[in-house]
């Protein structure tokens, strides 16, 4: 899929934006992980990973909710 013409229009939190700054450092085993509260914000940031590495994703989500979630947010 092209990702190019998907992109946040919002503005990252200042967590958020750590990490997206030093994705190359937190990515050297091909993994990454994101453990955070509800409501802040792992489910655009993880879109904004999945677009900057422009590849699929495996995305586990404990209810049909958060799945749904995923889907509507992009």
């Amino acid at each position: 899929m092209n990702y190019e013409k998907v992109k946040f229009k919002g503005k990252f939190r200042d967590y958020q934006s750590y990490v997206l700054q030093s994705v190359e450092k937190h990515n050297q085993d091909n993994k990454i992980h994101i453990v955070a509260a509800p409501g802040s914000g792992k489910t655009i940031l993880g879109l904004e990973l999945i677009r900057y590495h422009g590849k699929p994703a495996l995305i586990l989500s404990p209810s049909i909710t958060i799945k749904q979630q995923w889907g509507s947010r992009f």
